[in-house]
């Protein structure tokens, strides 16, 4: 997976930052009117994901203006300051760090970053049309830059840059959905929406996991993360920088959450993080999964999870299908590994050998 340090090290890097609710957050209203009447206001958090009527229009006036009661983000200017800080020791034009702002003037957000030391070219698109940022940052890929880092607060921003990237398959690329309320250390459930923006960052972790494989089966591109079986999602942020770092997934079944896979960032700290999460869930009733290997060894050996070792019961939750034609072997046929719960069955044209681990409904 492409790592925001790996991309701060090497490559022709253009890292962009969007300004408002994503840098700094100010007391700036964006109106919307009708007929030329003011008929509400939003904020920019209400902005990013507000589709108008028929009708309605947006008045930026107060963006034009010195910003009002201006709010660090501390931790994202604290990434911005680093790749300013990569930038002037790398060669002339190896990496190019700007903030792309939707704001027809760019003084005022220059003259509020100078007063806390944060020297930064700033480009003023004029448009708050998602295409005009894509666009930007495509003209920049055809100077030559292969590698980039964007950030922004608005899903529709986000997901304009994606579809514009797709179409660069040489370039690298991460793309940083900004939510203010996205805790760090703590595992949480995604909505549907924020999978949906999300996916090529989950997709980039679960390759990441199974590379070392040639990859998850059922992950053959970003938009598989949308498979309708796999309703059962975690998320977290471990570390110090603001990129989720792990995640696990699985399917809802009658007897229970069927553990079908993980991601990760390939760091050792986030890697130990998500087993002994997984591990501790893994423990509580109604939640299993087929494991063999190294799964085995983390959940099993060092995670303490327990072995399902009653045939019936496996056969039962594998379903009429797998369960009867999964051949039960009790001991591991091989003596690999410990256990009485070990059985084969085929899988993707295969025959596997593995046990279930956990505790089903």
């Amino acid at each position: 997976m492409i790592k925001l340090k790996d991309i701060l090290q090497e490559g022709k890097v253009l890292s962009v930052f969007d300004f408002d609710d994503t840098l700094a957050k100010s007391d700036a209203w964006i109106y919307v009117t009708r007929n030329g009447r003011t008929i509400k206001k939003l904020d920019p958090a209400e902005f990013a994901v507000y589709n108008p009527s028929p009708g309605e229009q947006f008045d930026f006036k107060d963006f034009d203006r010195k910003l009002q009661n201006p709010r660090l983000i501390k931790q994202n200017a604290d990434l911005l300051k680093k790749q300013l800080d990569k930038a002037r020791r790398s060669s002339r034009g190896a990496r190019k760090v700007t903030i792309l702002t939707a704001r027809r003037i760019g003084q005022p957000v220059t003259s509020f970053l100078k007063t806390i030391g944060i020297d930064a070219y700033v480009v003023p698109l004029g448009s708050s049309n998602p295409i005009h940022k894509a666009d930007w940052i495509e003209k920049q890929i055809k100077k030559g830059y292969d590698t980039v880092y964007f950030m922004d607060d608005s899903p529709k921003n986000i997901r304009a840059v994606n579809n514009m990237l797709r179409r660069y398959p040489r370039v690298k690329f991460i793309t940083k959905l900004i939510k203010e309320d996205f805790p760090k250390n703590k595992y949480i459930e995604p909505t549907g929406p924020e999978k949906d923006e999300l996916k090529q960052i989950l997709f980039n972790l679960i390759q990441t996991a199974y590379a070392p494989i040639g990859g998850h089966l059922k992950f053959k591109s970003a938009d598989d993360i949308k498979d309708p079986d796999l309703k059962y999602w975690k998320i977290a942020d471990i570390d110090s920088d603001p990129e989720i770092d792990v995640v696990y997934f699985g399917k809802k079944t009658p007897f229970g959450i069927k553990h079908t896979g993980i991601g990760h960032d390939g760091e050792k700290p986030n890697i130990k993080n998500l087993l002994i999460k997984k591990s501790a869930e893994l423990k509580r009733s109604g939640n299993y999964v087929e494991v063999s290997g190294g799964a085995f060894d983390s959940f099993v050996k060092k995670g303490g999870v327990p072995i399902i070792d009653d045939e019936e019961t496996v056969r039962k939750v594998l379903g009429p299908k797998r369960g009867g034609e999964m051949v039960w072997h009790g001991k591991h046929p091989k003596g690999k590994a410990p256990g009485d719960g070990w059985y084969s069955r085929k899988i993707g044209g295969k025959e596997i050998t593995k046990t279930m681990i956990g505790k089903v409904q």
